[in-house]
Formats: C-alpha cells, sequence, structure tokens
C-alpha cells in the first residue's frame, strides 16, 4: 500500500478566494504546487500506475477555520495536480491535453476513486501551512467502507 505525505509551506486558498482569482493566478497556484510536489521526490507516474482507489486527507493549519464549502473547496487544486493528464480536446481550434500537468498519482478523482478528509487545525500566523496525505486503499478497505455506507443509508432511509 503506497502512501505519500507532503507539507506545503502555504495554504490551499478557500472556495470564495479561488472564485475571485484570475486564471493566471490559479494556474500559478497549481505550478506551485506542483514543484512542491516534485522537490518533495514526487515524481509523476509514468512509470508506475495510479492509485485505483484512494483516500486523500488534507490538513489546513490556519489561524481562522473556514466554512465547510471553502474547506472543500480548496481541495480543487490539489486533486487536479494529482490527477493523471486528461486527453486530448479541443480547445480555440487547437488541440490540447486536459489537466495538463497533472502527476498521475491517483487514478481519478471521482467519488468511486477517491475518499477526500479536508481537516482544519488551528495555527499561529507564522506556522499557516497545509499538511497532504495521499494514501492508497486496498479492495478490502473500499469494501468495508461501502458496506458500512449501504448500512447506513438502511437505516436513514435512502
Amino acid at each position: 500500500m503506497r502512501e505519500i505525505s507532503i507539507r506545503l509551506p502555504f495554504l490551499l486558498p478557500t472556495r470564495n478566494v479561488q472564485d475571485r482569482m484570475h486564471f493566471h493566478q490559479k494556474r500559478a497556484l497549481k505550478d506551485d504546487i506542483i514543484r512542491e510536489f516534485l522537490a518533495a521526490g514526487v515524481l509523476p507516474s509514468a512509470a508506475r500506475a495510479p492509485m485505483a482507489f484512494a483516500e486523500v486527507t488534507v490538513w489546513r493549519h490556519s489561524t481562522r477555520e473556514p466554512d465547510i464549502d471553502g474547506l472543500y473547496g480548496s481541495l480543487k487544486q490539489i486533486l487536479d495536480v494529482i490527477q493523471p493528464v486528461g486527453d486530448l480536446r479541443k480547445v480555440g481550434g487547437k488541440l490540447r491535453h486536459a489537466n495538463l500537468g497533472g502527476l498521475g498519482i491517483i487514478a481519478n478523482d471521482s467519488p468511486s476513486h477517491l475518499v477526500v478528509r479536508p481537516l482544519w487545525v488551528k495555527a499561529r500566523q507564522s506556522e499557516q501551512h497545509t499538511m497532504i496525505r495521499i494514501r492508497e486503499q486496498e479492495p478490502a478497505e473500499v469494501e468495508e467502507q461501502e458496506t458500512l455506507l449501504d448500512i447506513y443509508r438502511r437505516a436513514i432511509g435512502m
């Protein structure tokens, strides 16, 4: 079972902040995240298969607790970085890859391939940062979680 842990020396912007960012700023943020992964020795997974099912936990160490949609929204850039480069598509008359720069650590960011856990930790202004753990899950773990989810759904009448 593979596990990758990395510390970003900056905070990921919340959803509200990302909504107001210029697309050049968003691209620069994605490039910064990619640089941090590469500096930590996490290379693009051209030589190995991506994790078929993974659990991604992100700890936001900040002075203020973000609201829940801001916390989940801050995961967008991370999920884009750890996915594989997308297929070719036509954009403005030119063929381009979707999600250029993806490292291919996980197979996909859909719920059938991924569980995400954004968490908040109180920190001083000088100690703000982001911790990320990507952990591959075994099929038995996934099956157990799905069984528990089915029991929960039946209990609440879904």
